[in-house]
């Protein structure tokens, strides 16, 4: 069954908790890509001001838009810090 990751023949709490595992560590990891945004391989400061110098903008298509809500703000740059320091 494709709902049951664990192979426990029974869908339940359990699959949801690695459905929802996965389904972080691949936000995370896309946002890695994202957030570097000088393609250096690495997140840092420099990448941090791309959204630093954007900051409190509106509009479509802003590179420091982490979330694509069309704004930079504090949960760009949340996202920007997740990736960072982990």
């Amino acid at each position: 069954m494709p709902a049951d990751p664990d192979f426990s023949k029974n869908v339940n709490i359990y699959d949801l908790q690695l459905f929802c595992n996965g389904w972080l560590k691949s936000t995370i990891a896309f946002t890695a890509v994202r957030a570097d945004f000088n393609r250096d391989g690495i997140v840092n400061l420099k990448d941090f001001a791309v959204p630093a110098s954007q900051w409190r903008q509106r509009g479509a298509g802003l590179s420091g838009d982490l979330n694509d809500d069309a704004v930079i703000d504090y949960y760009d740059l949340y996202l920007l810090a997740k990736v960072w320091l982990d």
